[in-house]
């Protein structure tokens, strides 16, 4: 099949800030158990920001384990840069690409990020597993509306 090009353009990639550690024990003196690693809880956050020369920046965070607990934890900061296309007219569409769509490519960049920063860790490569776009969506949007109160 003939691939055809996005009407987004991926301008840049940036990692602002990163940090990898393995946590071997708790505070019980507990050894960790390799089956965890995929279990650690995920907290992640991103912002989008306009540009009027029409691109714009999707600002991703994402932390691994963020309540220390014995395993990996992984902190992550990253910055895309984009521009939707000029001929796409319909605002639904836009908006998609502009929300969606960055900040989906901006989570698969930055899985791949993780899997090779932590490739020679003690219990080797983590991946990210999938995550459900809409209802970090709809999160963001019940904390933007609780804000405005």
């Amino acid at each position: 099949m003939i691939a055809k090009k996005a009407k987004i353009d991926w301008i840049g990639f940036g990692i602002i800030n990163s940090k990898f550690s393995f946590i071997p024990f708790d505070d019980t003196g507990e050894k960790f158990k390799n089956s965890n690693i995929q279990d650690h809880p995920m907290d992640v956050d991103f912002a989008h920001s306009p540009s009027e020369d029409g691109s714009f920046q999707v600002d991703v965070k994402i932390k691994i384990n963020p309540s220390l607990e014995p395993g990996y934890t992984i902190k992550l900061h990253a910055v895309g840069l984009f521009k939707v296309d000029n001929d796409v007219e319909k605002k639904e569409e836009r908006d998609h690409l502009f929300f969606f769509s960055a900040t989906n490519l901006m989570i698969g960049r930055m899985r791949e990020v993780m899997s090779t920063q932590t490739l020679h860790g003690f219990f080797g490569s983590y991946t990210l597993p999938s995550i459900d776009i809409n209802y970090l969506f709809k999160q963001k949007a019940s904390l933007n509306n609780a804000d405005k109160n």
